[in-house]
Formats: structure tokens, sequence, C-alpha cells
């Protein structure tokens, strides 16, 4: 799972709060098999707390603090030539940002898109299962650290981006739906307020509602995949000579290259594969057609305005 990534809120979207919700390659986050004991949920996370003005010097110290504990939940593969993380520089004024106005730390995450289609030897079904619930307890973990030294605390908003690729990878509009559902149900159920989830169709406008039917969802997927295009991708993006000059995105790449081939071993996408040569070669296809979708062509641009 790619590290929570600290970014500006602004008000052009509104948050999906869990309060609202009705029973309707990069950095990796490891997850703990342990969560800690997580409290009942509180009214909010983001309240602004009435606290004398913090001086820049304590507003650094501060801030340097919160990335501390934020590096500490992330395995990171590459580092400055003084060895601190590549993340403290671009997230540290933006994490003082929020500190000077007392308000809790947003940090966003694409993250729990679905589940994988090899229901045969890598996951059991189609819906959430305990995996996914370590993985939110980890992410519930993480703002209680920050909580523990910056009152205001944090908030982690899940952007279930399922959508971005499902299409690609042979799970239907339906299987991503009631995935998300029975995910945001979970993070109900066990009291996790420092949670919030978005979709895809309201961060473009098309959806409004905190809740949204099956049905309704399953129109507006094509469409938001087409919208998305529309406003942030790329026309005549040469994949493979970006990949040749971008390690980072290379890395990213050869990652889908690598779990796909597990992933979509019984997938409709690959039955038709006559033999192994065509299977890794349909494969990487697919690979590269989720870095011009996800990392380069427009979900990465647009993910910044939540």
């Amino acid at each position: 799972m790619l590290a929570p990534t600290v970014v500006e809120v602004t008000p052009r979207l509104d948050l999906i709060s869990l309060d609202r919700i009705t029973s309707t390659s990069k950095t990796q986050v490891s997850f703990l098999s342990t969560p800690h004991p997580v409290p009942k949920p509180e009214a909010a996370t983001d309240n602004h707390f009435d606290t004398p003005e913090i001086c820049p010097i304590l507003n650094r110290l501060k801030a340097d603090e919160i990335m501390n504990i934020v590096e500490r939940y992330g395995s990171h593969e590459r580092t400055t030539a003084d060895g601190e993380w590549l993340g403290r520089s671009s997230f540290m004024p933006r994490v003082q940002t929020h500190i000077a106005a007392n308000r809790a730390i947003p940090m966003v995450l694409p993250a729990f898109p679905m589940k994988s289609n090899n229901r045969m030897d890598k996951v059991l079904g189609s819906l959430p299962d305990l995996g996914d619930e370590l993985g939110l307890a980890r992410l519930v973990n993480l703002c209680q650290d920050i909580k523990a030294v910056y009152p205001p605390g944090a908030v982690v908003v899940i952007v279930t981006d399922g959508i971005c690729y499902n299409d690609l990878t042979g799970i239907s509009d339906e299987e991503v739906w009631e995935y998300g559902n029975r995910l945001r149900k979970i993070a109900l159920e066990k009291g996790y307020a420092c949670i919030q989830f978005h979709r895809i169709m309201n961060m473009l406008g098309l959806y409004t509602g905190a809740h949204i039917s099956k049905s309704d969802y399953v129109k507006l997927c094509g469409i938001s995949r087409t919208e998305l295009y529309r406003r942030c991708g790329r026309p005549g993006f040469d994949v493979d000579k970006f990949l040749k000059s971008d390690e980072d995105y290379l890395r990213t790449y050869n990652g889908y290259d690598k779990f796909m081939k597990v992933d979509l071993k019984f997938s409709p996408v690959t039955k038709d594969c006559a033999g192994p040569k065509q299977y890794k070669k349909r494969i990487k296809i697919i690979a590269k057609a989720m870095i011009v979708r996800g990392v380069v062509g427009y979900f990465e641009s647009y993910i910044e305005q939540v």
C-alpha cells in the first residue's frame, strides 16, 4: 500500500465523513498484526482548538515531531544524500501550515481499491477481509500517535480508486461498490472517526451525496473514467519513453507487472492467452495502462485537489 500523502484540503470538495455513512511504488506502509485499542468515535477530528498561536520555531519543532511519526510508519527505499526521508522536505511546509492554523493534519491515501480477482490462491472472496481490517487499524494507530503529540490530531482521507483500474483487471463495477461499501461499514462499526472516505465521482462533482446506491454507482463508473481522462489525461503520452527516464515510475510499473502475474491468473482479461509467453505480454500491457491511468495520466494530478 502507498504511504499517506499530506496535502492541503481545499473547500472545493466536501470530505465524506464516517459520521454521515449509514449501514447501507514509492513508499509502502507495513501493517502490524496487533492494532492499538481504538476509543469510541469523537465528535470530530478536525476541530479548531482555542489555543495560543504557535511561534514559528515551535511550529517547526512540532512539524518535525509529526513527520518523524509518519516516517516510522513507512518503509522508505530512497533517501537524500544526508540519509533523510525524501518526503520530509515536501510535506513539512504543508504540515506547518495546518499547525499554524491549529487544525488536524489531513493525509490523503489512494488505497483500498478492491480485492484481487484471484479467488483460487490469493483471496477468499470479493469483500474486505482481515488484511483490510488490519490496514485500517494501522492507519488509526498513525492518527492516534500524531494526536498524542499534537492535540488537534490527524485524519486519513482514503480515496477508493478501484474504478480507475477495475475494467483493466476484469473486476466488475458492482464488485468495486460492494467492497467499498463493506469497508465503510467496518470503519463505522469499529469507531474509526479519524478515517474518512472519498469516491472518484465525488471528486469530479458528478455525485454530491455521502451515500450512493449500487445502481447509481455503476451508472457513474464509466462516466467517471471518461471524465478523469478528459480533465487530466495526456493525449499522445509515450509510456515506454517515460518509463526509461523515470526511476520511480519504472519501479511502480515493475511492481504492477509482478503482482498482476498472480492477480490475473484466473481473470477474464487473460483467459484467451495461448501460453505463458502471451500471458506475460498481456500483463505488461495492462501494467503500462495502469501507469498511464493512475500514476502519470490523470489520477495522481486530480488526487491533490481533495
